[in-house]
């Protein structure tokens, strides 16, 4: 069963190529095919999804009251030519089709011959599961062939069953880590630690569990290893991983088109972490991604692609702000996502949207910083976001409402902020420490005179000193340059002093 939206979405997902294609199919075919075609041209015209407008669109092609019954058609008719456009992206079960075809005529020398090549090709992809169907057939027929070792064939299945094994034991220690992330981007307590340690506490992980294990095992390890500094802000140690990753997925061309998402996401990871790091390999990933860019690819790798550019660029930034003003990539960044908002997951958006505001911040438009924030709070909520994500925009925002001059929503944001952390039972406190400072300090400072403000942000900044002394609250300056404001708000008070 469709849901209303479901062929507005379909149509909203597909390039040019695609649409192209399409139509060239539409064009060969008699009948409903060419009213498909003016309905493909209406509903793309559609902006922003509604079901009168969707109404009007089918309206244009038939006079039949049945709309429902019409955009079930028209999207699986959608579906079954995007197949064919895609059919080498999923041509594994046709493969294997044809091989048991060639099997059940007893062309055993073709099937053996088809099961070489495509063994080849999923080996490369790490495709198990299809490898283990092809090993399968191929041991089937091994009777049939003088030339064939079935022992040999066996210990290969038993080499790749291990393989196998071992990539989904890491997939496990990646998810349980995840679980770990969605609470918290970083270490913030004695308790996360101890349960990291205890999920990577793995002989897959070890340092002498080294060698050939392939690709995708040596990825996950290296991803893990990344994530496990990362969270404790150990951004060299971050970076190294992160770079044996590039040096892995990237060591081969067709990585990419093998390996997606994981080739995607060490280009993220190796950007992040080489920005964060200051190292000089962030400008040679940058020229990689944006080659990647201008080559063809899938609209959904595509998409990502870009995503990746601007964020990084919006990370960059934020990671120089003291010393870069150029605001080009920010407002880029802010155009990229308002064009494509609809193709990302409100949890990524997010996080996007908080590094946007957060440039905004550093360049000092605050009511700009404000309405971002704003978005995120009343459109973009989620149940998945993260509690430092939470607390930390809420923080920003009241800085931004202050700046603004936007007295009235300090106090009541930082309030809210409060209750969510006592209500979640977070005991940070560097961030209890700061909105104790918006309420009790920041909601009436403009009353005081000079010296009181000063005396007041001394003993603030003292105090958060002191406070990160500790490993668990010293990732909190990773959200926002904390001690950059408040010496920026002292220099200016002693400059009129």
């Amino acid at each position: 069963m469709l849901k209303k939206s479901d062929l507005f979405d379909l149509i909203k997902s597909l390039d040019a190529y695609e649409k192209r294609y399409l139509v060239m199919r539409g064009n060969k075919e008699e009948g409903a095919a060419s009213g498909y075609l003016t309905l493909l041209k209406e509903i793309a015209g559609i902006e922003n999804y509604t079901e009168e407008a969707m109404k009007q669109a089918i309206a244009s092609v038939s006079d039949s009251d049945k709309s429902e019954v019409k955009k079930y058609y028209f999207y699986h008719w959608i579906l079954k030519h995007l197949s064919d456009y895609h059919a080498s992206e999923y041509n594994h079960s046709r493969e294997l089709n044809s091989i048991n075809l060639l099997i059940d005529r007893s062309l055993y020398d073709q099937a053996n011959s088809m099961i070489q090549s495509v063994k080849e090709v999923w080996k490369k992809a790490e495709k198990y599961p299809q490898l283990f169907a092809v090993l399968e057939l191929e041991i089937k027929i091994s009777k049939y062939q003088e030339t064939s070792n079935p022992l040999s064939l066996l210990e290969e299945t038993g080499e790749l069953t291990k393989q196998y094994a071992d990539l989904k034991a890491l997939e496990l220690i990646k998810h349980q880590f995840r679980l770990i992330l969605d609470r918290n981007i970083y270490v913030r307590c004695e308790k996360d630690k101890k349960e990291i340690e205890k999920i990577t506490d793995s002989s897959l992980l070890s340092k002498s569990n080294k060698g050939d294990h392939g690709l995708l095992i040596n990825y996950n390890r290296n991803l893990i290893l990344y994530w496990k500094n990362a969270t404790n802000c150990d951004w060299e140690k971050a970076y190294k991983y992160a770079l044996k990753n590039y040096k892995l997925m990237f060591a081969e061309s067709d990585t990419l088109v093998n390996l997606p998402d994981e080739s995607l996401n060490t280009l993220y990871i190796t950007m992040i972490s080489s920005s964060m790091s200051n190292s000089r390999t962030y400008k040679e990933v940058v020229n990689k991604i944006k080659k990647i860019s201008y080559s063809e690819m899938n609209s959904r790798i595509k998409d990502d692609v870009n995503f990746i550019i601007h964020f990084t660029n919006l990370i960059q930034f934020n990671n120089h702000s003291r010393e870069n003003k150029d605001d080009t990539k920010v407002k880029e960044a802010e155009e990229y996502i308002s064009i494509n908002r609809s193709k990302f997951s409100k949890i990524r958006l997010n996080s996007y949207y908080f590094d946007l505001a957060k440039a905004y911040f550093y360049l000092a438009e605050y009511q700009k910083c404000h309405s971002i924030l704003n978005e995120i709070f009343q459109n973009l909520k989620v149940s998945g976001s993260t509690l430092d994500f939470y607390i930390h925009s809420r923080i920003l925002d009241c800085l931004a409402c202050f700046e603004n001059e936007s007295y009235e929503l300090i106090f009541y944001t930082a309030k809210a902020t409060e209750t969510f952390m006592s209500r979640k039972k977070i005991e940070h406190h560097f961030e209890k420490r700061f909105l104790h400072f918006i309420m009790r300090d920041l909601s009436n400072f403009n009353d005081w005179n000079k010296q009181k403000k000063i005396s007041k942000l001394e003993q603030l900044k003292k105090e958060l000193s002191e406070i990160l002394t500790s490993s668990y609250e010293r990732p909190v300056l990773s959200f926002l340059d904390y001690n950059g404001w408040i010496n920026k708000k002292l220099d200016l008070l002693k400059e009129n002093v």
